[in-house]
């Protein structure tokens, strides 16, 4: 599972976003026993470029499951 979140943008408020989605996706998957997840966290920067190029990266890596970007038009450039 890949989370692109807006870490590494600059911005207090993203890195804090980001570290909050992080901890939660982390909290989730340890409440689920006997399974097994490989979660990877990929930082977007809040950037459409930079989530676009994250996400290829994440499905060459192996992701079936891609959860995020938070923004809008990164978002639209994911998809």
């Amino acid at each position: 599972v890949a989370l692109l979140v807006p870490g590494g943008s600059g911005s207090a408020s993203d890195e804090l976003l980001a570290r909050s989605l992080t901890n939660a996706a982390r909290m989730a998957i340890g409440d689920l026993s006997g399974v097994r997840i490989d979660l990877r966290v990929y930082q977007t920067g809040g950037q459409p470029g930079q989530a676009q190029a994250m996400a290829i990266q994440a499905v060459d890596e192996g992701a079936k499951i891609i959860l995020g970007p938070v923004f809008a038009q990164e978002a639209n450039a994911v998809g």
